[in-house]
């Protein structure tokens, strides 16, 4: 059996205890290095989610904006053709 005082024995890459120009330590100073730029990246990409959702949401309110808008010119051209048809009636009045 195992003896309890001793401890299991550790499988990772990571050598703190290496001295600070070695490969190990190198190696763990560019996994901290990438640990802070994911970090920081998540972070930025939390931020350019919430402003690419805001963008997006900006664009599809302009383009119902402009969408009610040609609604709004056709309405406006319809409404124009008609006061036009009833001045011509209008003007024929009786001898038509």
């Amino acid at each position: 059996m195992a003896d309890s005082n001793l401890q299991d024995p550790s499988l990772s890459d990571s050598d703190s205890d290496a001295p600070p120009d070695t490969p190990a330590a190198r190696r763990d100073a560019k996994a901290a290095a990438r640990e802070a730029v994911d970090a920081g990246e998540n972070k930025l990409r939390t931020k350019e989610s919430h402003y690419s959702t805001e963008e997006a949401r900006e664009a599809a309110l302009r383009k119902e904006l402009e969408s009610v808008r040609n609604v709004n010119r056709v309405i406006e051209g319809v409404v124009e053709s008609l006061e036009k048809a009833k001045n011509n009636m209008d003007v024929c009045g009786p001898l038509c």
